[in-house]
């Protein structure tokens, strides 16, 4: 049951996602994503100039996948490239805020990502299983 949940889940998401990435968004196969600390966040769409609070710490992504994967381990994306930063509360693991930069490399916009615990789930990340 929960994964046809999944799978419908991540199929109207595609389908229905605009996102910060929405000119990208046709591209995906699956949504885009980050893994961090165990954890899959969804981007949720919407640009932000600014970080909700000053506890903030920032990341680099690692590793990249296929736009066509889910990432399976941290500080991987499948969207992107290497070294694109994020930033993360240690107080709120609900989601983390991934940096948009211009063309030269400076800072545009921030977007959000969303924690998804259906993902984790199908992941095999869920402690309850």
């Amino acid at each position: 049951m929960k994964k046809i949940f999944l799978v419908a889940f991540l199929a109207c998401t595609v389908f229905l996602s605009v996102g910060c990435s929405s000119d990208e968004a046709e591209r995906y196969v699956v949504p885009p994503m980050i893994k961090f600390n165990g954890r899959v966040y969804q981007d949720v769409g919407g640009p932000l100039t600014e970080l909700p609070s000053d506890d903030y710490v920032k990341e680099k992504i690692l590793y990249k996948v296929p736009h066509t994967k889910i990432p399976d381990k941290d500080l991987t994306t499948n969207f992107g490239k290497v070294g694109d930063e994020f930033y993360y509360s240690p107080h709120d693991p609900s989601a983390i805020y991934f940096v948009v930069k211009d063309e030269e490399g400076n800072f545009k916009h921030y977007c959000k990502f969303q924690l998804q615990s259906e993902i984790q789930y199908e992941l095999g990340l869920d402690a309850d299983d």
